[in-house]
């Protein structure tokens, strides 16, 4: 990352400064107006969806299909989530008698969610308005205003979206949009923002966290991923080849979520490896970015080098594009890919049990994502042991969409929750008011001999095990409360 420069860091001032002037009337209006607000982008994005489809463009030689249920209905679809449960999620709780310790007489409280202030958004480039447009929308319903830094040659759509939001009545300073150059993103994580949400590489993370530490900004931190599919002997065969498919060419394989590495019941791999060749034999070849496919065809040829078998077609030297391909190794190995590379590739590995599936995940440095295809049961109790954020059953990818889904990492994959009701929370923070009624304050009479004996007979009282002792620990309170009151 490279600092930008004294006048570009002077007007990023400028822009915090002009959203925290604005925020005391935007945090004024009660949740369900700003979350109603926020919402009307998807009638923007339903009655707009051409322009919005050119303004994300086709850098992974998406159609219009795939950019529509990827990235503009699945926007829409939180929109709406935010619109609906926004109040609910971000209503204040109350805490009065019921489950109250009772030397805490006449104490009640509240916990109110607290706006955290300018959150700032460090944009992906892969998805690049619905990851960094749920994040927007959430914050912006929370009370916060948004500072977003677009990956290199993404800003249009995001322009787009701020557009909508102020057509509807979102005031300007709210939500910004800085310049695309690496260095906005390093000054952005210097400057005085309360919160960063980040997704991008496990190395921008790891740089970017360093940089807040140092301040203690909290951060929420989206990064690589390095998924795993665990086909089981229950698997439709059939259909998991499709899934695996479909998930390495969706988005030209830029997901960070896509399958990477494939271990499958050793008696089922002959199988998945005939259907993943079937699949893959008409799978198109997408524009890939230089370096991930330079990195993917160096790994290619040395992995068949060791001893892989290629399924799919093997990448052409010159071209701009790259179909999706498996590497297959019936004896155990370690993966010749790099955990975060971006590109249609993955590896196939048999498994003898379901004890070395849960090793290979835990020995991962990334849990992001993972999938299980089998008897649901039987894959329900294998994900519960997973490391992964995420985990999909007979299914990959798409069912992340849900707008009620939280979205986490763990590991080298970052820390802290996007979407759903955890990822609104995640805009805020937790403000508690203890309110103490009545006379009663007994902690601030004098103290006395005779309270150490008080307390020990309480804590027998309330926690101690059987009638009998609970019994003698009353008398032995009455008689300490009786010397202490003489």
């Amino acid at each position: 990352m490279n600092a930008m420069n004294d006048p570009q860091t002077a007007c990023l001032k400028a822009r915090i400064d002009a959203a925290r002037a604005a925020l005391p009337a935007w945090q004024a209006r009660p949740v369900k107006t700003r979350a109603r607000l926020v919402g009307a982008v998807r009638h923007a994005l339903a009655q707009e969806a051409d322009t919005v489809i050119a303004a994300v463009g086709d850098r992974f030689d998406r159609g219009p299909a795939e950019t529509l249920t990827t990235e503009i209905i699945p926007l829409a679809d939180a929109a709406r989530f935010i619109e609906r449960c926004a109040a609910r999620v971000l209503a204040t709780r109350h805490f009065g008698a019921n489950g109250r310790p009772a030397w805490l007489w006449g104490v009640r409280g509240t916990v109110r969610r607290v706006p955290l202030g300018v959150v700032a958004i460090i944009a992906p480039g892969n998805y690049r308005l619905l990851l960094a447009g749920v994040q927007i929308l959430q914050a912006l319903a929370a009370g916060n205003a948004v500072i977003v830094k677009p990956a290199p040659h993404a800003s249009a759509s995001l322009v787009w979206l701020r557009a909508a939001l102020v057509a509807a009545g979102l005031p300007g300073a709210l939500f910004q949009i800085i310049e695309e150059d690496p260095g906005a993103g390093e000054a952005l994580a210097s400057a005085a923002i309360d919160k960063l949400f980040l997704t991008g590489s496990a190395a921008t993370g790891r740089a970017v966290a360093g940089q807040l530490a140092a301040r203690t900004v909290p951060a929420v931190l989206e990064l690589s991923g390095n998924d795993a599919v665990f086909v089981l002997a229950g698997a439709d065969i059939h259909v998991t080849a499709r899934a695996i498919a479909w998930g390495m060419s969706l988005n030209g394989g830029a997901t960070c979520i896509a399958p990477r590495r494939v271990f499958v019941v050793r008696e089922r791999f002959d199988a998945l490896a005939s259907a993943l060749r079937d699949a893959l034999a008409d799978a198109p070849a997408r524009a890939l970015d230089v370096k991930p496919r330079a990195m993917a065809c160096e790994r290619i040829a040395g992995a068949q080098a060791c001893g892989w078998r290629l399924l799919g077609a093997s990448p052409e030297l010159g071209a701009t594009g790259m179909a999706p391909c498996v590497l297959a190794q019936q004896s155990p190995s370690d993966s010749p890919l790099p955990g975060d590379l971006f590109a249609p590739v993955a590896t196939l590995q048999p498994i003898d049990t379901i004890n070395d599936a849960i090793a290979i995940d835990h020995d991962s440095h990334y849990a992001l994502g993972a999938a299980v295809f089998g008897d649901p049961v039987e894959a329900a109790a294998l994900a519960e042991r997973l490391h992964a954020g995420v985990v999909t059953i007979n299914d990959l990818i798409a069912p992340t969409a849900d707008p009620r889904a939280p979205f986490a990492g763990a590991k080298a994959s970052g820390h802290g929750t996007t979407r759903g009701a955890e990822g609104l929370l995640e805009m805020t923070r937790p403000q508690t008011v203890l309110t103490r009624r009545g006379m009663a304050r007994p902690h601030l009479a004098p103290a006395s001999e005779h309270d150490a004996d008080l307390f020990k007979a309480y804590l027998t009282i309330a926690h101690g095990r059987g009638f009998g002792q609970k019994l003698a620990a009353l008398k032995t309170a009455i008689r300490a409360g009786r010397a202490r009151m003489r």
